[in-house]
């Protein structure tokens, strides 16, 4: 059984720009948690796991570039583990739950666009990376599409050092917009995944928990079917609570942070919050 002890206290904070909701748009500040924990349940030997979503934000203010967010932390997070004596990000699976984009100077929310700048800025942060596209990001411009690299999972399981780490990238939604899928095809692709009995999953689209936090009915059902015991990967939407419970199955809500999770409690420095 996978267990999970996640801190509640960020250990750093990433000033960052996002879109203001409503009709007005524009920019507001907002800062992004980078949170710590310990999990159990993995196979022996599995490096940290470092796991971000929803990075939905620009980074830069005055005369700095604003970059995509997901590329700055990938620039400044080698010196903010050092700093907080956690392991180098270069040991580290990054696991990535998808939305990675906002459009140029974070001036409205709902765009869709290309985050191929993220995931090579991210793979050349971590040993290793694999994750999803959330419903807001493509490889390539929207009228050039380009093919999702390998490390992109939807509807697959890749191998890392033992880690079997499966994937389905996009929410439950009408096919006619991008990275959606009805909601048969969607747990049909999910539970092919299920089935190979990964130990991680990672998805965008959060499941509704057995607590009640909000998430995708459809995607709870294809988790409990199959009573899948590992670990999933999710985002999409906020959680006050980011472990959560679907069936047996134990839930990390990444959605606007950075978690790291180590694998040995003996070798972490995290202190009870």
């Amino acid at each position: 059984m996978i267990g999970i002890e996640l801190t509640n206290t960020p250990y750093y904070e990433m000033p960052f720009l996002n879109a203001a909701a409503g009709r007005k748009g524009g920019a507001v500040r907002e800062r992004l948690p980078f949170l710590r924990g310990l999990i159990s349940g993995l196979p022996s030997g599995c490096p940290p796991l470092v796991a971000a979503g929803d990075l939905q934000g620009r980074s830069g203010f005055g005369d700095d570039p604003l970059t995509l967010l997901g590329c700055r932390v990938a620039e400044v997070l080698p010196n903010i583990h050092a700093e907080a004596g956690l392991p180098s990000p270069a040991s580290c699976i990054g696991l990535l739950a998808g939305d990675f984009y906002t459009v140029p100077n974070a001036a409205k929310r709902g765009g869709t666009g290309d985050v191929s700048e993220v995931w090579n800025h991210l793979r050349g942060c971590f040993a290793s990376v694999a994750g999803v596209l959330g419903n807001h990001d493509l490889f390539g411009e929207a009228a050039s599409p380009s093919l999702p690299p390998n490390d992109c999972l939807d509807g697959k399981i890749i191998d890392i050092g033992g880690l079997r780490i499966g994937g389905v990238s996009g929410i439950v939604g009408s096919p006619d917009r991008t990275n959606r899928r009805g909601p048969d095809e969607f747990a049909e692709t999910l539970l092919s995944v299920l089935i190979e009995s990964p130990h991680v999953v990672v998805l965008h689209a959060a499941p509704r928990t057995d607590d009640g936090a909000p998430g995708d009915e459809t995607i709870a059902a294809t988790i409990k079917s199959v009573d899948f015991r590992g670990l999933i990967v999710c985002g999409h939407v906020h959680w006050h609570t980011r472990v959560q419970h679907c069936g047996q199955a134990v839930c990390l809500n990444v959605d606007g942070a950075i978690v790291t999770l180590y694998i040995d409690a003996e070798a972490s420095p995290i202190s009870s919050s």
